[in-house]
């Protein structure tokens, strides 16, 4: 199997998230994508919806899209949400799956700084999908253990899509002045987001 996995903390889940999971899918014909609600992110100091939140408004936002599905497996496990220990628990959970992790382009910059990064190079593909006006590079330099024919192909699995506009932090400064997502967020996130009050001005 197939298996890609598209993490984040989804503060809220919008179209660019749909749009990058169905291309790194097309790109690489991966049989399921799982889209990861992170419970406590490391990197993220932003103000969190609750990671329940997080979780519904994914799942709400993938219905309908074969192949995409929520995950809870960083909810249900304690501590801080690293991408190497999830990645570690589906090779257990699902043996003999081959791994794609799929990172938004503007990432690539960071990726050397997460825990355990020349592990995640080791048991997964990772796929970079481009956002616009971003073009980095995976550098040798940032990651000398990795042998070159994995970071070679690190730039093969690169993944375009359409350009998109939707970006979580403008879509929660939207919402925080009272004004409408549009397209940016599917309508069934929009009510929950409207139903249990997030985002708003406190």
């Amino acid at each position: 199997m197939r298996l890609g996995v598209l993490g984040g903390s989804f503060n809220p889940v919008h179209a660019g998230h749909i749009a990058m999971a169905l291309a790194a899918r097309k790109a690489h014909g991966l049989d399921r994508v799982l889209l990861v609600p992170s419970a406590r992110p490391p990197h993220k100091r932003e103000d969190l919806a609750p990671a329940e939140d997080r979780f519904e408004m994914v799942r709400l936002a993938v219905e309908g899209f074969e192949g995409l599905e929520a995950s809870r497996i960083e909810l249900d496990r304690p501590g801080p949400s690293y991408t190497v220990d999830t990645l570690e628990e589906l090779r257990r959970l699902h043996p003999g799956v081959e791994l794609f992790f799929i990172l938004g382009e503007d990432s690539i910059p960071e990726l050397p700084t997460w825990r355990r990064a020349d592990r995640i190079l080791e048991i997964a593909r990772v796929v970079a999908v481009n956002r616009p006006g971003c073009a980095a590079a995976f550098r040798p330099q940032d990651f000398p253990r990795v042998p070159a024919a994995v970071l070679a192909r690190l730039e093969a699995d690169r993944v375009a899509m359409p350009p998109c506009p939707a970006e979580s932090r403008r879509v929660r400064e939207l919402l925080r002045q009272g004004l409408p997502a549009g397209q940016h967020v599917p309508a069934k996130v929009s009510e929950h987001i409207r139903r249990r009050g997030l985002y708003r001005e406190r």
